[in-house]
Parts: structure tokens; sequence; C-alpha cells
């Protein structure tokens, strides 16, 4: 497995090489990204802006989809990333807003590598979920729930959410269906600001 590990990477390494001509990138290949310089790469980049998940997501509402009482909501923001945990007796469950640049590529990429790093590791794998993001977005789905890590990562208008329910004694649906009731709600409160 190593040793299929070690090829395959060799492979994407050598496929992202070419000919001394191919390494200068056309006239359209800077603007099909967005940028044209180095300077321009954070130009897409939405932030935050004051946007405090804590605050959109209040922990009542957090408490009825999860159907746990007593949650403590712990905030943790920059200013590209807005977060916040909601904890107690075992019950974790974190809620990240990601307003960096290059939202949609990097959600992509997440999806891809984690498709190709587990995909022998059925509980790793990554899962398509419509109705949460995006489901217009090349790949044709929004989101992705990751079982292992009760993760459900979605995108939507520039911002990537990254939603964990763990719950002790829950099943994979019900956390998974908590998980994309949030990152609706997280997306439906950010639109509303």
């Amino acid at each position: 497995m190593k040793g299929l590990l070690l090829v395959s990477l060799a492979l994407l390494a050598l496929a992202g090489c070419g000919d001394s001509s191919s390494s200068q990138p056309s006239s359209n290949a800077s603007t099909d990204r967005g940028w044209s310089s180095p300077a321009q790469l954070e130009q897409d980049a939405v932030g935050t802006k004051g946007l405090r998940v804590c605050e959109l997501l209040p922990v009542g509402k957090v408490e009825q989809v999860v159907h746990v009482d007593g949650l403590r909501a712990t905030p943790n923001d920059s200013l590209d990333l807005a977060q916040c945990r909601y904890a107690d007796h075992g019950v974790n469950v974190r809620v990240l807003l990601d307003g960096a640049s290059q939202a949609i590529r990097r959600y992509f990429d997440q999806q891809a590598e984690a498709q190709q790093k587990f995909n022998t590791i059925p509980a790793m794998k990554p899962r398509d979920v419509h109705g949460v993001g995006d489901d217009k977005t090349y790949g044709s789905a929004g989101a992705f729930w990751t079982r292992a890590r009760h993760q459900l990562v979605a995108i939507d208008d520039k911002r990537i959410a990254r939603v964990t329910v763990d719950v002790p004694g829950r099943k994979q649906e019900p956390l998974k269906h908590e998980a994309a009731e949030l990152a609706r709600d997280l997306f439906a409160a950010v639109e509303a600001q």
C-alpha cells in the first residue's frame, strides 16, 4: 500500500510538470482562475466580516437540532474563519465558517484529496450530500459527509461550512442529517445578514 501511494504521488507530481514552453500560463489561464498576479489571489476572499457562528447559530437552535440540552457555546474567530464549539457531557458540535479566498477551488481540492487518500477506507471516504450547499457547482453536490469524522463540509456563496456533530451512541444517519440542517441554517443566517 505504501508503495502504491508513493507511485500515485509521483504520477501526480509528473502530471503537473511539462516542458519549459508549457510552464508559462497562457493569457487565458490566469483569467480562467480569476486572477492575473499573485497579489490578486486574495481578491475573492469574502472573509467573515464580523460574522460570528455562535451568534448565527444560537445554542438553543443547536440544542434543538441535535436533541441535547445544556450545551455551552465557545467562539474562536479570526479574519477568515468564524467557528463555534457547542459541547457538554461528551457531546461535541463544531461549526466553522470559512471565508478565505478561492473557497470553491479549496472545497473541491479537499474533497478530491480525501477521495484519493481514503478511497480504500469506506468510513473516511467522502460521500456526496445534495440539498445542503450549492449543488450547481462543479461535481453536482454542494456538500460531502465523512462518516468516521461525523463531519459535513459544504460550499455556498464563496464560503465553506464545516459541521461536525458527535453525540455518543447516535447512529450515522441522524448525525449526518443534523450536520446538514445546521449547515443549511448557517448559510441561511449568513444570507440574512
